[in-house]
């Protein structure tokens, strides 16, 4: 018994040693995951290529591709670079906001602030990965803006991005769409993993 139970301790032992320093977390879940995201990316991109452009900011150096249709806007409001929008007749705009935030810090901090705003609430999805070779945080929630409202899909992400000049910058990308619309949800997810900064 005490010969199983040592060689049980050891397995665990062994791997654990495995899993931290031989990449066992990226080697479990990562390939996969961002071959099925890849694969997703890559499909979307083939179904709707003629109706998807670049968006490139030439002062930060980050590209995202939008759909061809969507109105955008730099600095349509404070603290917002750029914005992408559609509006539908019968339902509420759809709209995707990317923020600049020049300290990394400030990013990860507003990611968790927003996810304790988003306890009490609908919490889809919660991750950290790595999107164009760029560490991404990724938060999706639903929620109504006020009682009795509509709900809203919110899609958050946040890049770790480098300027030219190897100077270190965050973007933040903010989407809504109104659940009446939750179809775009595919468009938002690759609009998210198109971002290249």
């Amino acid at each position: 018994m005490k010969k199983m139970l040592f060689l049980l301790l050891a397995a665990l032992a062994l791997g654990a040693v495995w899993f931290t320093y031989f990449g066992g977390r990226e080697q479990v879940f990562g390939p996969e995951s961002e071959r099925i995201i890849g694969e997703k990316l890559v499909s979307f991109e083939k179904k709707y290529q003629e109706n998807l452009i670049t968006y490139y900011d030439s002062e930060y150096g980050f590209s995202v591709r939008y759909p061809i249709g969507y109105m955008v806007f730099a600095y349509p409001i404070f603290g917002v670079h750029v914005r992408f929008q559609a509006d539908f007749r019968g339902f509420s705009s759809e709209v995707i906001d990317v923020r600049v935030i020049n300290s990394t810090d400030q990013a990860k901090n507003a990611f968790r602030e927003n996810l304790k705003e988003f306890a009490g609430k609908e919490l889809l999805e919660q991750k950290e990965t790595t999107v164009n070779g760029r560490n991404a945080f990724i938060l999706k929630a639903k929620k109504a803006l006020e009682e009795g409202e509509d709900v809203f899909y919110f899609t958050e992400a946040f890049y770790e991005c480098v300027l030219p000049n190897k100077e270190g910058y965050s973007l933040s990308l903010v989407a809504a769409i109104p659940e009446g619309l939750l179809a775009d949800q595919q468009l938002i997810d690759y609009m998210v993993y198109s971002l290249k900064c």
